[in-house]
C-alpha cells in the first residue's frame, strides 16, 4: 500500500490524559508520566515509523508511541515508502550496528524530509560519534521513557518543519536577491 500513514501523527504528551494510545493490535494503553508544563495532544504533520530487528523490541517501542507510528525490520524497508511527507524514524537497538548507521547516512543525506533518533542499549562514544556523522538528531539510552521519546520525536519532527526547501536549478539563491 502505497499511503502507509494517513498523514497526521497526532499523540498525548505528558501532562494530557496521562496515557499515550496503543497502536490497534497492540493491546491497550501506555502509562505516561504527568508533566505539568507539556501541553495536552498536539497535531503535528509527519509520519513516526520504528524501525527494529527485534519484532518484541519494535512492538514495545510503537506501543510506547502509541496510535499512528507505522514499524519495519529495516530502513530498507522504510526507503520503499518515504514519498517526502516528512518522516521521524526511530532506530532501535538493532540498528546501533555500522550497515545500519551507513543505510542510514545515505537516507538522511538524500531524503531532506526524514529526521532520526536512535534507541541504544548502552552509549558509546564511537556509537555518538557514528551517529552525529550519519545525520541522526538524538540518541536515547535504554531504558527509555514514554517522555524522552516525545520530546526526542517532536524535536527532530520541529526540525524537519522547519528545515529549508532544497533549491531548484535556476531559482535565485537568499544571498542573490536585490530588493532595490
Amino acid at each position: 500500500e502505497d499511503n502507509w500513514f494517513d498523514g497526521t501523527f497526532s499523540f498525548d504528551l505528558p501532562g494530557g490524559h496521562g496515557h499515550a494510545p496503543a497502536p490497534a493490535g497492540h493491546g491497550g494503553s501506555v502509562p505516561v508520566p504527568a508533566t505539568p508544563a507539556a501541553p495536552a495532544t498536539v497535531p503535528v504533520a509527519f509520519a513516526v515509523a520504528v524501525i527494529e530487528l527485534d519484532d518484541t523490541m519494535r512492538t514495545e517501542i510503537a506501543d510506547r508511541l502509541g496510535q499512528g507510528v507505522s514499524a519495519f525490520r529495516s530502513l530498507d524497508e522504510l526507503a520503499m515508502r518515504l514519498t517526502g511527507t516528512p518522516v521521524v524514524a526511530v532506530l532501535g537497538p538493532s540498528c546501533c550496528n555500522d550497515a545500519t548507521l551507513g543505510t542510514a547516512e545515505r537516507l538522511l543525506h538524500m531524503h531532506r524530509e526524514l529526521g532520526a533518533i536512535i534507541i541504544a542499549q548502552e552509549l558509546s562514544t564511537a556509537l555518538l560519534q557514528q551517529a552525529l556523522r550519519a545525520g541522526v538528531k538524538d540518541v536515547l539510552t535504554l531504558p527509555v521513557t514514554a517522555d524522552q521519546i516525545f520530546e526526542a520525536v517532536e524535536r527532530v519532527a520541529n526540525t524537519l518543519r522547519t528545515a529549508p526547501v532544497a533549491q531548484q536549478p535556476g531559482q535565485p539563491q537568499i544571498d542573490d536577491y536585490d530588493p532595490g
